[in-house]
């Protein structure tokens, strides 16, 4: 193969036709500017940004929106609801409070310490406070060494005195112990400072309505209403809200003992409303501070338990006892063999034939025994409430029968 002898470009040749040109030079000046692809992607990045923002602002300002709180299955505390987020706010019109009265307080002896409407009373008996007009006060007074007594009173007049005389005594008592999250709270019980949280308190009244308060330091005031039982032991679990500002909302937590029942508000206007049922987490009410509440917990063969509470704080949690439950009763004859032993449950009640014997409404576990035999016989009944049931017993032979 030969060596072209054609001298490189730019080295003096001169250019040769049969030679192709330069691509180059057959372009313009506007085919020499590069042109860069279209892309839509960041267009529909920022699209897609901007229904998301859109999306997330709907969804908060729903939830600001609804003024359901949620709970906590072991702290009591509502988190910020639309009332929170506008505490103290003049854009937030309330209704003029109603009006009010004063009562004034006496105990025999003096110097009883006084809970109205689930508030302590600042000062011993004599001391006088205001309530509503038209509406109920709950007044308990206590005192060491006396028993502790209470009344309610319908203030319909501008001023009310009521008076109780505290006899002496030692009530019964239960244990209750009280943490807050966080710690180092307050606690004074029914106006009486008791130590700082966790705290045990091994002897506390039973059967009458107890006052905790909570103060801490940069947090809100709490207060806790609760009803031991005689020898009752308790824990009770307290979050606190920090402290942001004056407050126009307060949040009520109501629980029931026992759970599952039915919370409903009694209002004047007779438009009462069912505001839920207890259970896991309590109810919680937002309502507005310096105004009254009235409270009704209902359950399945409870009789109704009340609260009558004059909002001042802002945060509440009551316990609402329910009575015991009331014992209705029917009544069972077993006739038939004579002579056998019967037993309900693991009570004798006698020999064959039974008759008219009382029993609480519900199932119940009967044996029917023959002591000469060592024969028996279990069955189940059930007692309906104002009626009689009848069951006939025939003994054949080692075989008791029931019909």
């Amino acid at each position: 193969m030969g060596v072209d002898p054609t001298p490189a470009p730019g080295a003096g040749a001169p250019a040769r036709p049969d030679l192709v040109p330069d691509p180059s030079a057959l372009l313009t000046e506007e085919d020499l500017r590069i042109k860069k692809p279209r892309s839509y992607t960041g267009l529909l990045m920022l699209l897609l940004i901007a229904v998301g923002a859109f999306g997330l602002y709907r969804v908060m300002q729903e939830d600001i929106s609804n003024p359901r709180t949620r709970g906590n299955p072991n702290i009591q505390v509502a988190p910020p609801s639309l009332q929170d987020l506008t505490k103290g706010s003049e854009d937030v019109e309330l209704p003029p409070p109603p009006k009010k009265a004063m009562l004034r307080l006496e105990s025999d002896p003096p110097g009883a310490r006084v809970v109205v409407n689930g508030n302590v009373v600042s000062s011993v008996t004599p001391t006088a406070v205001q309530t509503f007009v038209g509406r109920f006060a709950d007044v308990r007074m206590m005192m060491p060494g006396r028993l502790p007594q209470g009344t309610r009173v319908k203030v319909d007049e501008d001023e009310v005195e009521v008076k109780l005389a505290l006899e002496e005594g030692v009530p019964p008592s239960g244990s209750l112990y009280v943490e807050t999250a966080p710690a180092g709270a307050e606690l004074s019980l029914n106006g009486n400072a008791v130590g700082i949280t966790p705290i045990k308190l091994p002897k506390v009244a039973a059967n009458t309505e107890m006052t905790l308060a909570l103060r801490k330091e940069g947090y809100y005031p709490h207060v806790v209403t609760y009803t031991l039982a005689e020898g009752e032991e308790r824990d009770l679990g307290i979050r606190l809200i920090q402290d942001t500002g004056p407050r126009s909302i307060a949040v009520v937590n109501v629980e029931s003992i026992p759970l599952g029942a039915e919370v409903t508000e009694l209002r004047d206007d007779g438009e009462n409303k069912v505001r839920g049922r207890t259970g896991r987490y309590p109810v919680k009410l937002n309502v507005p501070i310096d105004r009254p509440l009235h409270l009704r917990a209902e359950a399945e063969r409870h009789a109704p338990a009340e609260a009558f509470l004059d909002v001042r704080e802002p945060f509440y949690t009551l316990y609402l006892r329910l009575p015991a439950p009331e014992a209705f009763h029917g009544k069972l004859s077993i006739i038939g063999a004579k002579g056998l032993t019967v037993f309900v449950g693991s009570e004798e009640v006698g020999a064959t034939p039974v008759r008219d014997y009382e029993l609480t409404e519900g199932d119940h576990t009967i044996v029917v025994f023959d002591e000469k035999s060592r024969v028996r016989k279990t069955f189940d009944v059930r007692i309906d409430r104002n009626k009689t049931l009848e069951k006939s017993v025939v003994l054949e032979g080692d075989t008791i029968s029931v019909h």
